[in-house]
């Protein structure tokens, strides 16, 4: 199953930097109620999530690495690591 972005299917957004930012949705990532905190976390994984890991991909050549690397980023994402 394909996710949308703003209309389009996740498979059209090619490039991390084609991607506009939700600022509200890095914002309710990390503070609000537990329900909000979690839509906003799966929305900015299911937006940044597919660039992201192709990017990886292409920046390693090795499978597995890409996956550690790309866990690393979900995490780090979740954590909020990069609003700080």
């Amino acid at each position: 199953m394909k996710s949308r972005v703003n209309g389009r299917d996740s498979e059209q957004i090619s490039k991390l930097s084609k991607l506009s930012t939700i600022w509200t949705a890095l914002r309710d990532a990390h503070c609000g109620d537990p329900a909000t905190v979690k839509a906003a976390q799966q929305l900015l994984l299911e937006r940044y999530g597919p660039p992201v890991k192709r990017y990886l991909a292409r920046l390693t050549g090795n499978g597995e690495a890409c996956d550690e690397l790309w866990q690393e980023f979900a995490m780090r994402l979740i954590q909020g690591d990069f609003h700080k």
